[in-house]
């Protein structure tokens, strides 16, 4: 019964579980609580790591890390897979972090193969010389795959599945254990090597492959939003020394986040959003503007007062979840807010919404909501009507967003990086040139 389950919960999303649990009682209706297998030193290792890097203990996340070592120890090829933003690189760090701890060294080698072609991947024989060029993968593979390393290697194809390129695995990942190029070159793998996958589905991928690897299935739910809120604002007092700031935050964020559940509220209450983003997607963006926000504070060694803070916090859930908005949907989260109690600016006009207001965070004093005001347009000396660009209240929004998110270091939450989204003719381009 252990063996049934061990081998077979890895691969199931969150809500197939306690099925497949059931399931299990009723073939075995004497058998009960069956101990897991433990593994003490990983556990204990991964649990020093996570205290280590500022994550967060998430029992259901961890025991992702245990059912990929025991995956590791069984395959010599496997998929993480799971949406965006799950853990699935940092199941994948953690585990080999600790396994180097414990164990001779371990790298991880990654590379996209949906970002070039199948003859860049494997290599390619020129019709006219009939001249070998070696492929991207193949380098990697012929270079890794060597007793004499003295480290083990994770060899990660960290992209979308493709039956176009995957399937060339496919001796490589049944018990032959050899990737044979089309030069007649047969590349055996050794036992330090490992052939991992991180996607996202496996759509596209043929019952062959599937069948030849592990499956670890990150759901959602395992890990979810707020973790990483946590070690956002813990990290706002480990790396800048804002305790003060860090205690705050996390009483504000726990009234919007957890209390009034507010990414939830506003998904069930808007009609329809342009496309689908993910929570924990969206809680990072809220992560980079308050942090975009706060960083000439931290320069200036400047506290706020928790109504400043709040009104930062609520900025920075307008944007990072309503931006994708139309406006219909907007005035819905304006009243939403209003209704949870939110500090709101004071409108001048009642179709104005908290999406025509910003917070001067480089302004003296008070930090209070002002409305969004163009620049005034100067006509140069030498006008060119093709090139005048005119300032609105769209492309001062664009410009403040862009200019808070770009400035920023990069981080494991910030890849510094915008993403302008409309129709045609709606002055994506010349807010960016304005920027």
């Amino acid at each position: 019964m252990r063996s049934l389950r061990d081998m077979n919960l890895s691969k199931f999303v969150a809500d197939d579980i306690p099925l497949f649990n059931a399931l299990l009682a009723d073939i075995f209706p004497k058998v009960t609580n069956v101990p897991k297998m433990t593994y003490k030193e990983v556990e204990q290792g991964v649990k020093t790591f996570i205290e280590k890097k500022n994550l967060q203990y998430e029992p259901a996340w961890v025991l992702k890390c245990i059912q990929l070592y025991e995956t590791y120890n069984v395959r010599h090829g496997f998929m993480t897979v799971g949406h965006t933003g799950v853990g699935k690189s940092t199941i994948m760090k953690v585990l080999t972090e600790t396994l180097s701890e414990l164990l001779q060294p371990f790298k991880i080698v990654r590379l996209n193969p949906k970002g070039i072609t199948a003859p860049q991947m494997y290599g390619v024989k020129s019709d006219i010389s009939d001249d070998w060029t070696p492929g991207i993968f193949s380098t990697i593979w012929s270079k890794n795959n060597n007793r004499s390393n003295k480290f083990n290697v994770w060899i990660t194809c960290d992209g979308p599945v493709d039956a176009i390129w995957i399937e060339n695995l496919n001796t490589v990942l049944d018990d032959n254990k050899i990737l044979t190029l089309a030069n007649g070159e047969r590349i055996p793998m050794t036992s330090n090597c490992k052939m991992v996958f991180e996607v996202e589905t496996l759509d596209n991928a043929s019952p062959a492959t599937v069948s030849r690897c592990g499956i670890v299935y990150i759901s959602p739910t395992d890990l979810g939003y707020i973790p990483v809120l946590k070690s956002w604002w813990i990290g706002r007092k480990l790396d800048f020394n804002r305790g003060e700031e860090s205690d705050k935050l996390n009483t504000i964020c726990t009234k919007w986040f957890v209390t009034h559940d507010i990414i939830s509220t506003i998904r069930r209450s808007i009609k329809s959003a342009p496309f689908n983003i993910s929570e924990i997607i969206q809680v990072t963006q809220f992560c980079n503007f308050m942090t975009g926000f706060l960083r000439p504070f931290v320069a200036a060694n400047k506290s706020l007062t928790d109504q400043e803070y709040e009104r930062l916090v609520i900025f920075s859930i307008v944007w990072s979840i309503g931006g994708i908005l139309e406006v219909a949907d907007r005035n819905i989260v304006h009243e939403l807010l209003q209704q949870k109690g939110a500090p709101m600016p004071q409108k001048s006009k009642d179709v104005e919404t908290i999406f025509d207001y910003y917070i001067d965070y480089r302004a003296v004093g008070v930090l209070e909501w002002k409305l969004v005001v163009p620049e005034t347009w100067v006509p140069p000396e030498n006008l060119q009507f093709s090139q005048v660009l005119i300032p609105t209240g769209d492309s001062f929004k664009a410009s403040m967003i862009a200019d808070m998110l770009l400035t920023q270091e990069k981080s494991n939450l910030c890849n510094k990086a915008v993403l302008l989204i409309g129709l045609s003719g709606t002055a994506k381009t010349s807010s960016v040139l304005m920027y």
